[in-house]
């Protein structure tokens, strides 16, 4: 006899080995994304200019150097377009881990941490709802994808906001299940989604709620109990409870940073940020359409080849229902939620795969079931084990091999991020623990993480101005050559600090200019 209850549509034959349940299961869930995310780790650093992710680190940064925890600005003065949980809790790690210093662990982390969380879910849910197998490979799924691979070291909100979206979604679902309180658990999770990027992540999951009116219609056979679930006058008092806590703690912070940043606020949110998404942008020759069939191609292509097992899922939940009432509830309630999801994004002229992110895990849950019903009780368990053992040697392998064997060798990110750990290695042996003033121009934001400071760029003539004074200063710069043609002429300057590699091709991208003769090497204590 199954000593674990399944839900799945071909009976089991024989007992579930002991690995199957929950805890060692989220025990290999935790070995297979701690494998893959200490293998990442280990590998060279990419800070500079790298998939915008030095953005997130400056907003970090601004809390860390500059006290600014409400809302972040970058080194340019321009304010982040989104809200700052994952900033939160990168600098939270940042402070526990590293006496207040950004590092590489507590940049990427808040992500890492995001996709561990996604497939715990997926394992929970889909164990509980669809069956054993159906939420194992569910969880190995999303890892296991050209996504779910590049999400567990990515400093971007699209895999926190990913995260958060996926636990209001279950809270939806379990609210339109139980209704009453279960509804205040719902908007908790929406206040997350929304302080992890925007409250877009509210309609995102409470999307498949949607599928609670479809499975009310007539065709909807066999007719189950799915319309009295989660309703009634309890249910709306808890609803409507959700509803003004959500708005008290995303309002108070609304205040707290129109109290601190104004109208800048309003424009850098509001002005730019929400109508970017709405609406096509500047020198964008394309209309509304033109480009509509671009977010269905990225879900499908990120998420390849579980996404093909996934939208055979979704089909299947409408044109051939499960007969067990509460799982065509919830196949038919994930189903609406990627379709109507990949449709809205669709309707936008901002279009970048990521965005498509918090729309794979229930995708995954689809394709989770769908690789149970196909695969026959007796091979289940050798599959698992196998396709595990051959899981786990291609991520982690092939992560090594493209991080520490190949990539670091030719990427441009990481020979100029190792070049300017070698400024700042320059910079303490000459000056030791306080160098002159530094004054940063238009260049990347790399060595102002390795000194963990946040200062904003000046214009070159400005610097030049600077170089130009009596007291001394440095000039971190890009452009050396067009800042000694804004000097007077006579101005005493010298070059300290250039690409360290001076046969690189990349010599020029970053030098260290000063007013004064270099100082002395500090002798290492």
């Amino acid at each position: 006899m199954n000593p674990f209850p399944t839900n799945d549509n071909v009976s089991v034959s024989r007992p579930l080995p002991a690995w199957l349940r929950p805890w060692p299961v989220a025990g290999l869930i935790v070995l297979l994304w701690l494998g893959l995310f200490l293998v990442r780790l280990a590998a060279p650093p990419d800070f500079v200019d790298s998939d915008h992710q030095e953005r997130e680190a400056a907003y970090v940064l601004d809390v860390l150097a500059n006290g600014h925890w409400v809302f972040q600005q970058n080194q340019t003065g321009e304010l982040s377009g989104k809200l700052p949980l994952f900033t939160w809790l990168s600098a939270g790690f940042s402070c526990l881990f590293s006496g207040g210093r950004l590092t590489v662990l507590s940049l990427y982390l808040p992500s890492a941490l995001s996709v561990l969380g996604v497939m715990l879910l997926l394992w929970h849910s889909g164990r509980r709802r669809l069956g054993v197998w159906a939420g194992l490979f569910a969880a190995l799924f999303f890892l296991v994808s050209p996504a779910g691979s590049k999400m567990i070291f990515l400093a971007r909100k699209d895999v926190l906001f990913t995260f958060t979206v996926t636990l209001a979604m279950l809270a939806a679902y379990r609210a339109w299940e139980r209704g009453g309180s279960a509804w205040l658990g719902f908007w908790l999770a929406g206040v997350l989604a929304s302080f992890a990027k925007w409250p877009i992540g509210v309609v995102l999951g409470a999307l498949g709620l949607i599928a609670f009116y479809f499975d009310r219609l007539p065709a909807a056979a066999p007719k189950s109990d799915a319309a009295e679930i989660g309703t009634g006058a309890r249910s709306g008092w808890w609803f409507a409870a959700g509803l003004i806590l959500f708005l008290i703690l995303f309002g108070g912070w609304c205040w707290l940073a129109w109290q601190q940043w104004g109208e800048t606020l309003h424009d850098r949110l509001i002005s730019n940020e929400l109508a970017d998404t709405v609406q096509s942008q500047p020198g964008r020759s394309r209309g509304l359409l033109s480009e509509c069939y671009k977010p269905g191609l990225y879900l499908v292509s990120r998420f390849l080849p579980w996404s093909l097992l996934g939208l055979w899922g979704a089909w299947r939940a409408w044109f051939r229902p499960d007969v067990d009432p509460g799982r065509r509830r919830f196949t038919r309630f994930l189903a609406v939620a990627v379709v109507l999801g990949a449709l809205g994004f669709s309707l936008s002229p901002h279009t970048r795969p990521d965005l498509l992110f918090p729309l794979m895990p229930p995708l995954a849950l689809l394709a989770g079931l769908e690789a149970a019903r196909l695969l026959r009780p007796e091979l289940r368990v050798r599959l698992t084990v196998a396709g595990l053992a051959i899981a786990v040697a291609a991520l982690l392998g092939g992560s090594f091999w493209y991080h520490h064997l190949s990539e670091p060798r030719k990427d441009r990110n990481v020979i100029r991020t190792r070049g300017v750990a070698e400024i700042q290695r320059q910079l303490v042996a000459r000056y030791g623990a306080k160098p002159p003033e530094l004054i940063y121009t238009d260049c990347a934001l790399a060595l102002q993480i390795f000194r963990n400071t946040l200062q904003q760029n000046v214009k070159l003539a400005d610097a030049a101005a600077r170089l130009a004074g009596d007291n001394p200063v440095l000039v971190v710069t890009k452009d050396a050559g067009e800042l000694r043609r804004l000097l007077p002429p006579g101005a005493a300057v010298e070059e300290i600090i250039p690409w360290p590699e001076a046969k690189s091709k990349e010599k020029n991208f970053l030098c260290v200019l000063t007013n004064r003769p270099a100082a002395a090497a500090v002798k290492a204590p």
